[in-house]
């Protein structure tokens, strides 16, 4: 049993009153408030400057600043990547009633660190939203006595699992519950739990991030990769909530025997849908990895290292609230972007292609050309412009190579026949002017995109994406194609495809 967060904690407002001071000058301490909420910011105000500024105008001015602080009733806070945002001439022309604030973009509650090399831990613990839902886990039993009118309620508290264990790390998740309140006339009655990660450092402690950029692990990477492989599943925004970082060091001050949590807080903004999905409405479930599920995390760890932006870009697409136009566009740009990712050879030019453009240079005369009033260019220099990229596969290429990879299930998905061949050779054709019409306004022929196609198009991106990032876990074809056909985008596509066919 445990303490209880739930997931709505990130909307809670934090007050903090008490002395705040930077770990250079703890001599010069100011009164202030802390306040805010992660789905949100936070904001310390002070009474006093806490820099020692010279020329406030400067533009070396520190948007990293550490600040420490203790509250009124002794709890310590360490705000990290810190700055001051009031304007140079209050800074210069300070007065009595002159107020001073910070912006905080990370929260450390319990301890005092005054370096960012010194923000290392050994364990990280948090919530993820829709964590229940994706887990599935069995937790309740019932059985009713209808003689004696008497149910009986049976909790097990589902088994610790571990989804990653390498040199570095190992992860698992754990459920916390809070039992029944008892009251002298109990009405009804309530036993919750969530789920929670567990991060263990197999190290003396790995850095909260990289403030170093020296490419080393850190704790917030895995975290991020972890949430991300449970939103491609759940395929909706999820965030993480209830962070609590630990140091073996740092025991229990009541009981040596348990860790100290210390509680950390970040600005999340989350900007979609925060409602639970079911586990029937996922792309992909625990019950889908839950035979070897350190292979998929650990993959999922892998991979995602050579696709951050295409990966960053298709998840941007799950917010419906986006305008259909920059969705579409988000989505070329992530699959042009995976194609060069992963057939980086056909990025490199040929000797054979080296050499025909070195002959159609050599002929190219090196007059200058009038291509608008009174606006002239070199022939030969704007020709080697042009030719510099002639050896890269066009858009609509790209996207045929992607599209292609599993014949048989795109042909299915697209109702391809003898009757209608190549449907998606002319889906990549459409997307691949479309783009360049959303992206170049000044084109004089323009096609012209329906709502319902423009839907369609941005389902498919999604659903091509689905299938490259399915095969990259490892899942075998049966499983894919049993994934894929149940998947409700899939159902979607194929009944807009249905009413609105490709011509």
């Amino acid at each position: 049993m445990s303490r209880l967060i739930k997931e709505d904690s990130i909307f809670d407002e934090i007050k903090v009153e008490g002395e705040w001071w930077l770990p250079d000058t703890p001599d010069k301490s100011s009164r202030g408030t802390l306040i805010g909420k992660e789905s949100e910011d936070f904001v310390l105000t002070t009474f006093e400057d806490l820099e020692q500024i010279d020329d406030p105008f400067s533009a070396n001015q520190n948007y990293e600043l550490i600040i420490l602080g203790e509250s009124k009733e002794g709890e310590l806070y360490t705000l990290l990547l810190c700055f001051n945002f009031n304007h140079p001439i209050s800074r210069l022309w300070k007065t009595k009633t002159t107020d001073y604030y910070y912006t905080v973009n990370r929260i450390v509650v319990g301890a005092h660190f005054h370096s960012y090399r010194d923000l290392s831990f050994d364990k990280i613990a948090f919530g993820i939203s829709n964590l229940e839902e994706w887990h599935c886990a069995s937790a309740f039993k019932e059985k009713w006595d209808s003689e004696k009118h008497c149910v009986e309620l049976t909790y097990n508290r589902p088994q610790t699992v571990t989804i990653l264990d390498n040199e570095n790390i190992s992860a698992r998740i754990e459920y916390c519950y809070q039992t029944i309140t008892h009251e002298a006339a109990l009405k009804s009655a309530t036993i919750k739990h969530v789920a929670r990660i567990v991060i263990q450092s197999k190290q003396s402690g790995i850095p909260l991030e990289d403030y170093d950029n020296s490419g080393k692990p850190y704790l917030f990477d895995y975290v991020s990769k972890i949430i991300s492989f449970i939103k491609f599943g759940v395929q909706k925004e999820i965030y993480s909530y209830d962070l609590t970082v630990y140091i073996d060091e740092i025991r229990n001050q009541i009981d040596p025997k348990y860790d100290y949590p210390m509680r950390l807080y970040r600005m999340i903004r989350p900007n979609s849908d925060l409602t639970p999905k079911h586990y029937s409405e996922m792309l992909f479930s625990w019950r889908n990895v839950a035979s070897t599920p350190q292979e998929y995390f650990q993959k999922w760890l892998d991979i995602t290292d050579d696709i951050k932006m295409p990966l960053s870009l298709y998840f941007s697409s799950f917010d419906l609230k986006s305008d259909k136009t920059i969705r579409f566009l988000q989505l070329v740009q992530g699959l042009e972007g995976y194609h060069r990712a992963r057939y980086q050879e056909q990025s490199i030019p040929s000797e054979y292609h080296l050499s025909v453009v070195e002959k159609i240079l050599e002929a190219c005369p090196e007059d200058k050309v009038e291509i608008s009033e009174g606006k002239k260019i070199k022939l030969k220099k704007w020709l080697k412009s042009q030719l510099s990229h002639s050896h890269e596969p066009s858009l609509e290429n790209r996207l045929q190579q992607l599209f292609n990879k599993r014949l048989e299930l795109v042909k299915w998905l697209t109702e391809e026949t003898e009757n209608k061949p190549k449907t998606m050779n002319k889906f990549a054709a459409l997307i691949a002017t479309k783009r360049n019409d959303f992206s170049h306004r000044f084109i004089k022929e323009k096609i012209e995109l329906t709502n319902d196609r423009l839907v369609q198009t941005i389902i498919l991106m999604r659903l091509v994406f689905v299938l490259l990032f399915l095969e990259e876990l490892g899942f075998t074809n049966d499983q894919i194609k049993g994934i894929f056909l149940n998947h409700s985008e899939t159902k979607h596509f194929r009944q807009l495809l249905s009413k609105y066919p490709m011509e």
